[in-house]
């Protein structure tokens, strides 16, 4: 049997159908869930669909990368089949799987592991190209020193819909949990350089929510690979994925879009109803970078606002201060507000006024704040009088404290 010049193997987190393991000879070593009831391979002892309903029913699940010995047992299985084996592995900070992975192979003369910093089918997308590279008959070194230019170029970005998955994994604090709850907002968790990080949050019901940020990840189609694009979801509706594609469709013209559903082990930490729209740029990765590099210096600037006590809200993280108010910017309540005063829908007009009343104390406008909830409060007990004689004084307060804040950070289009 002739052997492979390089093989590449990679572990199941990276979320690839079956059919493209198979047709780059893609070699996979399972990652496993752990519930009550034992120690389950990823993928062919578990399933994410099981897997979210047997979370739902109340239990407890969590993932866990492979032992060195299990990794020492795979490597052993492969290394007959090529000169040289590259493990693509999972972003360190992530899980241990690369350490594990990194110790195992130290007991071979041919097993190279290489850090993806990448999670789901990010890391699916650097097994690919690292399987292509291969397929060209590149030398191990040459494909090594290519993936480390491509890790950077894919965007690896995932909406969640429910925190609670991912703070009972300890990969997000209870602080970015409760916060969510507090303003509603859907985080959008941004993988660099292997770690973990809340680098946008949107604010709003799920479906416009999700539209946002496909059109936020694709607002640079030009500098896009438009070979492929993963969707990658835990438990989506097909309606909701039917209109994620027509959204893809609507900025890029992929060659290919694949739906995948997570892995179990991917499943159990991001939660049911979590989607990642993931590709590959033909420069450095920029989807999701902040706005600027002086987040304070901005802040400072807006003495109209108490964001010293805003900053409260998000532990001090100027950056994320910054993502919320530019939601807060395009999440222009007044068009809304104005049609439910017309129609004298006094039940929706509450319950948006109390939004803007809670949105603007989060952010420090807290004069705007108590204007919205005496408005907020006048339609609780009737008294409709008020709420026609102030609505425009206050929607006018609301636009001036808008303009101000546009003015320093401007505001961002989709």
């Amino acid at each position: 049997m002739n052997k492979l010049p390089v093989l590449i193997t990679t572990d199941s987190v990276c979320d690839l159908p079956g059919q493209l393991t198979e047709q780059y000879h893609i070699l996979v070593n399972p990652y496993y869930v752990v519930t009550e009831q034992g120690r389950f391979r990823d993928e062919i002892e578990v399933g994410s669909e099981d897997l979210v309903s047997y979370i739902r029913a109340g239990n407890f699940a969590k993932s866990q990368s492979p032992k060195v010995e299990e990794y020492e047992a795979f490597f052993a299985s492969c290394v007959d089949q090529a000169e040289t084996i590259i493990h693509i592995a999972m972003g360190r900070y992530a899980s241990v799987g690369y350490d594990n992975a990194t110790a195992a192979a130290a007991k071979f003369s041919n097993v190279r592991v290489f850090h993806s910093k990448h999670l789901s089918s990010s890391l699916g997308l650097i097994a690919l190209y690292a399987a292509e590279l291969a397929e060209r008959m590149m030398d191990a070194d040459t494909i090594i020193e290519k993936l480390e230019a491509y890790t950077d170029k894919v965007s690896s970005a995932f909406l969640l819909f429910d925190l609670e998955y991912m703070y009972r994994a300890k990969r997000l604090s209870r602080f970015v949990r409760n916060l969510s709850y507090r303003l509603l907002f859907r985080p959008v968790l941004y993988m660099k350089q292997g770690r973990i990080a809340v680098k946008k949050v949107m604010f709003g019901r799920w479906q416009p929510v999700v539209r946002k940020y496909v059109n936020h990840l694709l607002k640079h189609p030009r500098d896009i690979d438009t070979r492929r694009v993963f969707v990658t979801h835990v438990a989506l509706e097909p309606d909701m994925l039917d209109m994620i594609k027509k959204e893809i469709l609507r900025r890029v013209n992929f060659e290919s879009i694949i739906f995948v559903d997570a892995s179990a082990a991917i499943s159990c930490n991001c939660g049911s109803g979590t989607v990642g729209v993931l590709f590959a740029r033909k420069s450095e990765e920029n989807g999701l970078q902040p706005q600027s590099n002086e987040p304070m210096a901005m802040l400072q600037r807006m003495d109209f606002l108490d964001w010293r006590t805003g900053m409260v809200y998000v532990a001090d993280n100027a950056e994320l201060y910054i993502e919320i108010l530019q939601e807060y910017l395009a999440d222009d309540k007044a068009v809304l507000l104005k049609t439910y005063l017309d129609e004298q829908n006094w039940n929706d007009y509450r319950v948006t006024v109390h939004a803007l009343k809670s949105s603007s104390k989060t952010i420090g406008l807290n004069e705007l704040s108590e204007e919205a909830r005496l408005l907020e409060f006048a339609c609780k007990d009737g008294d409709y009088a008020y709420v026609c004689d102030h609505h425009e004084e206050v929607m006018e307060h609301y636009h001036s404290y808008c303009r101000k804040i546009e003015a320093v950070i401007g505001r961002e289009s989709v």
